[in-house]
């Protein structure tokens, strides 16, 4: 496979995963908008900590698919666009990995399963090094 097909092919997949990302950050955002239309105004005390943790299971789950899927930019170098397709492969099988399982079950206990298990998934991965795009070398996990 030549360079202008790796990057064409790079650039392609990383696209569609930020097309997902966004996806599901409306997702989110659409969920977060009809459950603040039906709850009753809150006190600043009751929201600082409706903001710390979830709202429900499959929120927490969308959470972390965007954090997963959502990447800096390549440097337009052939290794930096590699180890950055590398690392959305790695982190895209996760995501359909607990996709599947949060699928699997009728009950919201099986989405938290699969956000904990997404979320051990990409703490766990071994840190890729690639620069970002006008940037110097970062690692990124």
């Amino acid at each position: 496979m030549s360079k202008e097909s790796q990057t064409t092919a790079t650039n392609a997949a990383v696209g569609q995963l930020r097309t997902a990302a966004a996806t599901a950050r409306e997702i989110a955002a659409e969920r977060e908008a009809a459950h603040s239309a039906s709850r009753e105004p809150a006190t600043d005390a009751a929201l600082a900590d409706a903001q710390l943790l979830p709202l429900s299971p499959s929120r927490h789950l969308l959470r972390l698919i965007v954090d997963a899927l959502q990447l800096p930019d390549p440097a337009r170098t052939p290794q930096d666009q590699m180890a950055c397709l590398a690392m959305v492969s790695r982190r895209a099988m996760l995501v359909l990995q607990a996709c599947q399982q949060a699928l699997a079950g009728p009950s919201e206990g099986v989405v938290l399963f699969a956000a904990r298990d997404l979320f051990d998934g990409v703490s766990n991965t071994p840190p890729v090094t690639y620069r970002h795009a006008g940037t110097g070398p970062r690692a990124s996990a």
